[in-house]
């Protein structure tokens, strides 16, 4: 299996946009999105958004949106995939000079705080 990073693991403490990673080569129809969330304060509420764009993020296209709600320890962690051909047809892999990018939108609660990172599976051939 090939993994390409969207987000090195990180713990947020505010709303975030991850940095932009180059998908334009990954052409793989059985490609796999994956956010891992490890952990994350009792109160926290935290929503996630995959977004692609081709013009260095002045216009967005939005993936899936996941919202978590707290709890959540390394022992016990959270982790959302998708199947890119199968649950995000629009999602522009494969095509020149488009970048994804993992972006935290929103992050809430008393004293919040998310450890997460994000990657993308591709079968080996």
């Amino acid at each position: 299996m090939t993994r390409t990073i969207l987000q090195s693991p990180v713990t947020r403490t505010s709303a975030a946009n991850g940095s932009g990673v180059d998908v334009s080569a990954l052409v793989d129809t059985s490609l796999t999105c994956v956010i891992e969330i490890t952990a994350m304060g009792p109160d926290t509420e935290a929503r996630f958004a995959v977004q692609t764009s081709s013009d260095s993020f002045s216009t967005v296209l939005e993936g899936p949106v996941i919202s978590v709600l707290g709890g959540v320890s390394q022992s016990a962690c959270i982790r959302f995939s998708f199947r890119l051909d199968r649950d995000l047809p629009d999602f522009a892999a494969g095509v020149y000079g488009t970048s994804a990018r993992l972006a935290l939108t929103r992050l809430t609660g008393t004293s919040p705080t998310v450890s997460f990172q994000s990657y993308f599976d591709m079968a080996s051939a």
